[in-house]
């Protein structure tokens, strides 16, 4: 976290929920507001990430302020990612160049911001499971496959999963619309495996209307039965 054209005061950061919000609070009135962040780190519970720098301004005075997430593989790259950043005119020319880069990755599978936006709220799930978008529980449980039986159906089961199912062969615009998100993931670097499962007789059409469909992703394997 960098304010370019200010004096930054006390810094503190926190990664656990629980320190954040405080003993008998609330996210509406967490401790947080009126204290400063407890700088915990390591393996805790409930975890999330929270950084805090105090900012004064004067009346009429403009403050930029940047923050610059990312991992490395060692402490020792990402201070040198930290103080590359530090630099104000390293950090817009990074920001103007990923927008360009946004931009050429949408032309390029001819998607637009809302469907960048769709395809980023759909790979969460991917990443991390969602139940709600899982089969229930009393179907799971009815799998008696293993990794291999995926193999018949040239699916690896060495990646996550997407699963589509239609039941109307009218829904081709869905179809398209999950294969743009899956060309997406794969160029923002989350390698999926998109199966599409058409259910009943007849092909999918070159032309649909209005989608009736059930969405299902998840992560483990045992999801494709």
């Amino acid at each position: 976290m960098v304010a370019d054209g200010a004096t930054i005061g006390e810094i503190s950061y926190e990664t656990d929920r629980a320190k954040f919000i405080g003993r008998g609070r609330t996210t509406a009135n967490p401790q947080a507001h009126s204290k400063a962040l407890s700088g915990t780190d390591g393996s805790v519970f409930d975890p999330i990430e929270a950084i805090r720098c105090r900012v004064t301004l004067d009346p009429e005075e403009v403050v930029s302020i940047n923050i610059v997430t990312g991992i490395g593989e060692t402490k020792s790259s990402c201070m040198e990612l930290i103080n590359k950043y530090q630099d104000p005119s390293f950090a817009d020319r990074t920001f103007d160049l990923a927008w360009t880069h946004s931009q050429v990755l949408l032309r390029q599978i001819n998607a637009t911001e809302g469907d960048a936006q769709l395809y980023a709220r759909l790979g969460g799930p991917v990443i991390y499971a969602n139940s709600w978008l899982r089969a229930p529980e009393s179907v799971l449980s009815k799998n008696r496959r293993n990794q291999s039986g995926l193999w018949g159906y040239t699916i690896s089961g060495d990646l996550p999963i997407v699963l589509l199912r239609i039941a109307d062969p009218t829904n081709f615009d869905l179809v398209r619309q999950l294969v743009k998100a899956h060309a997406y993931w794969r160029l923002k670097g989350l390698a999926v495996d998109l199966v599409i499962w058409k259910r009943g007789s007849g092909g999918l059409p070159t032309a649909a209307p209005r989608p009736d469909h059930r969405f299902d992703c998840g992560r483990h394997r045992s999801r494709h039965r």
